[in-house]
């Protein structure tokens, strides 16, 4: 089986998607971004497996986001829009909530792709013909795959990866390494819209309440593969969804506690 146009493996032979950014693009995407570097020549994030055929599969969602940054940069660019003003703090809603949403995400990629069947696979060989390889095809019948769920070889591969991933963040969180999701902190802040000083307290902060909604991500998943019935969050990603920031601290916690029950623990957090 062939790698999808953009993979590549890491130093621990884990795949990532990796995608060019267009020359013309580069400074509109580091602003959309808002990492504070002149120029983004590469998007990139770790798909957490070492299977080519989850890769593939995995790769798609990741794209997409890609394809989101890459049309925010061309309206950027193309109609001088202001980008967001620069920000050298959140407030601890707004820290709160992405980091939900990057949890909810996760579960809601994990539940897509374990659920979806046959319709997710044809969705994710459309999808790469489309936009990647117009003569991609699978190295099985598109009707071997089950209507809804996995085969069991492909619960024990998940497992089996699960226990480099899980082991690789965990292991992240323990020495503090926020570096492990800063993709992830990316595009959650190009999707709230913020344009965030990476140097501030609150970007530390961002990234270390991301780390540990990536291990929560994780262990959940890796209760779903022994059979819990692990639910996935709704959750609400983009600037459409994000707090507003004006008003007070404890309004803002008001309003974010009054959109959904969470856990205790979350909560007190």
């Amino acid at each position: 089986m062939r790698a999808l146009m953009g993979l590549i493996k890491d130093r621990h032979g884990t795949y990532c998607a990796q995608q060019k950014v267009p020359s013309r693009l580069q400074a509109a995407v580091a602003q959309v971004l808002g990492n504070g570097k002149p120029r983004q020549v590469y998007l990139k994030k770790s798909l957490g497996t070492k299977d080519l055929r989850t890769a593939n599969v995995r790769a798609k969602p990741v794209q997409v986001g890609f394809d989101r940054v890459i049309r925010d940069a061309t309206a950027l660019a193309s109609q001088a829009t202001a980008p967001p003003a620069p920000r050298s703090s959140l407030n601890a809603a707004e820290i709160a909530r992405m980091s939900e949403a990057l949890y909810g995400k996760l579960l809601a990629d994990d539940e897509a792709f374990r659920f979806g069947g046959r319709a997710f696979v044809a969705e994710g060989v459309e999808w790469i013909r489309r936009n990647a390889d117009a003569n991609f095809e699978l190295p099985y019948p598109l009707e071997s795959v089950r209507e809804h769920g996995w085969h069991p070889e492909q619960l024990a591969q998940q497992k089996e990866h699960m226990v480099h991933e899980l082991a690789t963040m965990k292991e992240a969180l323990a020495l503090g390494d926020i570096t492990a999701v800063e993709d992830d902190v990316s595009l959650m802040l190009a999707d709230f819209q913020i344009n965030l000083d990476r140097k501030c307290a609150s970007y530390r902060e961002l990234g270390m309440q991301a780390l540990r909604a990536y291990v929560r991500a994780l262990h959940a998943i890796e209760k779903r593969n022994a059979g819990e019935p692990i639910e996935t969050p709704r959750f609400n990603g983009g600037s459409s969804g994000a707090p507003a920031v004006a008003g007070t601290l404890r309004d803002a916690v008001a309003g974010w506690e009054k959109e959904r029950a969470r856990p205790a623990g979350t909560v007190h957090e």
